[in-house]
């Protein structure tokens, strides 16, 4: 699943996905931890790429509680419990339910930080960064995955170095050192193309494309993002083929091409809905609104940037509430509504962000 065969197992077990389900399924009644050690890999890599977030994030929290059931005493079951949590936080962030995905991968660090797994450590490390990274903490992204990259470099273990790297740009890009980013990324690049792995290949070309971007390249990040899109179909990774929808919106916008940036947003917005994931939906309903904006489609605007601020509002992401908030206190201003726009403003400005009055305010939004 890591290398150069990894479109044609994907589809194997897309053909068996069936039996695979009822083997898993008899491993737990089982209480079989060999099979589900045995099976976890495979199934984890399967769900990921094909975004079945909360399919896999059900299947692992099954054996992840008859492990836990099992009382585990010994180092083997204690280190099958840590690889089940890690990866069940991995789906359970995409499922939207944040801070039980960061519970889960420190609960999954603190299980096999003790056992001399680094192999299994630098997995959990780099995944728990890349929560941080999406929940905007950049310090602790950086501060965990720099762990996972020494750990991964001390041991060679290359796929290890090829995440912790890709995380590593994209806090670098954050913090608008692109130097750094493309640095990192290329290195991760030259990691996944040595590997074969199209998969992880694909996520240091999108991060080479945000530094173009970025560098208002906007040519090389068009060429980049649909060199993505084609790996993206090919493994049919909806998930990727969102954000690279995405992004190609977001150039297109830089090109003065607005029909076509608002058909690629549509497109992304479609994809994001049609797997749950929240945290798409929420940038892509910002993108379409601040395009609307541009426009002068105001109305239209206030509809999106309403949507996306009661999803972020539900998923208690502060960040993102007073991001969304300022494109719709604009859509408000221009409509004629400065009351709600001056309330608006005045909750925003509070800290600690009045949760209970915002909300109020929120269902009072014409839609």
């Amino acid at each position: 699943m890591q290398g150069e065969e990894q479109r044609l197992a994907l589809e194997e077990i897309g053909e068996e996905i069936e039996n695979i389900r009822a083997a898993w399924r008899w491993a737990l009644v089982q209480h079989n931890r060999t099979a589900v050690n045995e099976g976890l890999f495979s199934l984890f890599d399967y769900y990921d790429m094909r975004s079945r977030f909360q399919e896999g994030q059900d299947a692992l929290q099954q054996a992840a509680a008859m492990v836990e059931a099992d009382h585990p005493k010994n180092e083997e079951t204690q280190l099958l419990w840590g690889r089940l949590l890690a990866r069940q936080g991995w789906f359970t962030f995409h499922v939207g339910r944040y801070g039980e995905a960061q519970r889960l991968l420190q609960q999954s660090v603190a299980l096999i930080r003790p056992l001399n797994q680094p192999t299994d450590l630098v997995f959990c490390l780099n995944y728990q960064g890349a929560v941080h990274y999406h929940l905007g903490d950049n310090t602790q992204a950086e501060t965990l995955c720099r762990e996972a990259l020494a750990l991964s470099q001390e041991t060679e273990y290359q796929p290890g170095q090829g995440i912790a790297l890709n995380i590593l740009s994209q806090t670098s890009f954050r913090t608008n050192d692109y130097e750094a980013a493309q640095r990192y990324c290329q290195r991760s690049l030259e990691i996944t193309t040595q590997l074969g792995n199209p998969w992880s290949r694909a996520y240091s070309l999108s991060n080479l494309a945000q530094v173009a971007f970025a560098q208002q390249q906007y040519d090389e990040a068009r060429q980049l993002n649909h060199t993505i899109l084609e790996i993206r179909e090919e493994m049919g990774d909806v998930r990727g083929i969102a954000m690279c929808l995405e992004m190609l919106a977001r150039t297109a916008v830089a090109q003065d091409q607005p029909s076509d940036a608002r058909t690629l947003y549509q497109r992304s917005l479609y994809l994001y809905r049609e797997i749950g994931n929240q945290r798409g939906m929420i940038s892509t309903l910002v993108g379409l609104g601040r395009l609307a904006l541009q426009q002068e489609a105001y109305e239209t605007a206030c509809s999106y940037f309403a949507d996306a601020l009661q999803r972020a509002f539900q998923l208690k992401n502060v960040p993102d509430l007073l991001a969304i908030a300022a494109g719709l206190v604009a859509a408000l201003y221009q409509m004629g509504q400065q009351e709600t726009a001056v309330s608006l403003e005045s909750l925003l400005s509070k800290d600690p962000l009045p949760l209970p009055q915002l909300a109020d305010l929120i269902q009072k939004l014409p839609q």
